[in-house]
């Protein structure tokens, strides 16, 4: 059996990992247009409360200390 040139392979190589990640991304992407609205109202829980009661506008740092 005859051995196939190593630049053929090599570009096999490079060409199944690159479809292997964007399907990897693909997937996360679908993953996470599905669970949107539950992603977004967590944000804006986070965003609009901090996990101490405040506010955006109000400086987190000063309750730090």
């Amino acid at each position: 059996m005859k051995k196939r040139p190593l630049g053929l392979v090599a570009i096999v190589v490079y060409k199944s990992f690159a479809a292997l990640l964007l399907m990897v991304t693909a997937i996360a992407s679908l993953l996470t247009l599905k669970n949107y609205q539950a992603l977004e109202g967590k944000t804006e829980g986070c965003l609009t409360t901090n996990g101490y009661g405040l506010t955006q506008n109000q400086d987190p740092t000063l309750y730090n200390r």
